[in-house]
């Protein structure tokens, strides 16, 4: 069966579309690749959770003067608050983390939110 050019066209855009499509896809997994490095020559603190020091490290977590690696929080979190197998801890931002559901389509449902500041400064009463 012979092709009008319309549906040539519109096979070739949807081809092309579709390569954008995964570039974009390629661009925005580099972009939350973060790379930095942590001066191990500067300790400013100790981690309450892990005791261990912590380091001039962006990702760290500030509660009045203490200063929380963000692995332990997360850890923590999944200690504190039972979290499933299918479920993922992420940091939505302003000091909040969120417990999602991760549904077998890999869509994320957030189930809880979770005000950090306000934990650990209870978590900090409680072990002091």
């Amino acid at each position: 069966m012979k092709k009008s050019y319309s549906q040539i066209k519109s096979m070739k855009y949807n081809k092309n579309h579709q390569k954008n499509l995964n570039s974009n896809i390629k661009q925005t997994k580099k972009i939350h690749e973060i790379v930095y490095k942590i001066d191990t020559s500067k300790i400013t603190g100790t981690c309450p959770i892990c005791l261990n020091h912590t380091f001039d490290d962006p990702s760290n977590l500030i509660v009045e003067e203490n200063i929380f690696h963000f692995d332990c929080v997360v850890q923590w979190i999944k200690s504190k608050f039972e979290i499933q197998e299918n479920n993922k801890i992420l940091y939505i931002g302003s000091n909040t983390f969120g417990i999602f559901w991760e549904s077998r389509s890999q869509k994320l449902e957030l189930l809880k939110k979770i005000n950090i500041l306000e934990e650990l400064k209870e978590y900090v009463k409680n072990t002091s």
